[in-house]
């Protein structure tokens, strides 16, 4: 069975995608499809033989919200907001002012929400949304851009993978709510109002 590799570069790339012009548009008017590869481990025979890599292609959506006020003070706010909802802070490029969880892990809750808020991974076993009950690896990146008459431009994308706890399943692709990355435009947002 396939197994997500582990994705040290999939949050540059995502960042990278999220400050592209680039992209089919999403059904929602404020996002953006970005597809990303990513490398699968379909396991070796036991014999030897390494592991054979597969490429999956999925689609992430980046969220774009406008904010009333210079890049600058979006920017300087940005990591009193990822602190207030406890995302670990991994991936930090200043000069392109992009702010990052790589590889975060989550249970249960996510930036004090209800994982399932956040995410949808599907079913677990036991009936509950996977989200709530599995082990959530999440890269959540966010980017500030200047945009027209001195504001500026978030894009925010999450993806990530739930990994079942206490068996040995295999782990889920999960995709966003469009939850977080409002929240995270709303308390920036705010922080820049005061």
């Amino acid at each position: 069975m396939p197994t997500a590799a582990p994705r040290s570069t999939v949050l540059l790339a995502l960042l990278a995608a999220a400050c592209a012009s680039s992209g089919r548009a999403a059904a929602s008017g404020d996002a953006e499809v970005v597809q990303t590869t990513r490398p699968v481990e379909t396991g070796g025979t036991g014999s030897g033989v390494p592991a054979s890599l597969l490429r999956g292609v999925t689609e992430d959506f980046v969220r774009k919200t406008t904010v009333e006020a210079p890049p600058e003070a979006v920017w300087g706010a940005l990591t009193a907001v990822y602190e207030e909802f406890k995302l670990p802070i991994n991936t930090r490029v200043d000069a392109e002012r992009r702010l990052g969880t790589a590889a975060g892990r989550f249970r249960e809750r996510v930036a004090g929400e209800r994982a399932a808020r956040i995410v949808s991974c599907g079913t677990a076993a036991d009936g509950r949304e996977a989200a709530d009950s599995y082990e959530l690896s999440l890269d959540i990146a966010t980017t500030v851009a200047a945009a027209t008459d001195g504001a500026s431009e978030l894009r925010t994308v999450v993806s990530g993978f739930a990994k079942p706890i206490f068996t040995n399943g295999e782990p889920v692709r999960c995709a966003s709510t469009g939850r977080l990355e409002e929240r995270i435009a709303a308390a920036a947002r705010a922080k820049v109002a005061k």
